[in-house]
Order: structure tokens, then sequence, then C-alpha cells
């Protein structure tokens, strides 16, 4: 049986994640003669991460 949760079940995660400090970068990543771009979303820190 399938069942499909209404939206508002996950407004909480929605929620969190409006309301998380984060941060959003453009990456470029070597492979063999090519570039590749990538989006990465992190957490803000104040101190530098491992």
């Amino acid at each position: 049986m399938l069942s499909v949760s209404p939206a508002s079940a996950q407004d909480w995660a929605k929620a969190r994640l409006n309301n998380s400090p984060r941060h959003a970068d453009w990456a470029e990543i070597k492979s063999g003669d090519r570039k590749i771009k990538a989006f990465v979303v992190y957490p803000e820190r104040k101190d530098k991460a491992p």
C-alpha cells in the first residue's frame, strides 16, 4: 500500500532548513583534462573545518 503524506508533514523540516545558517559556493573540480563545476552547500562555522 502506498501512502502520500500531506505537505504540512514536512513543514518542520523546511522551517529548520530556512533558519539554519548555510554557506554555498560553486566549486571547480579537476577530472583529468576537464573541470567539473559543483554547487556545494555546508553549515556556517566560526572556526576552520577539518
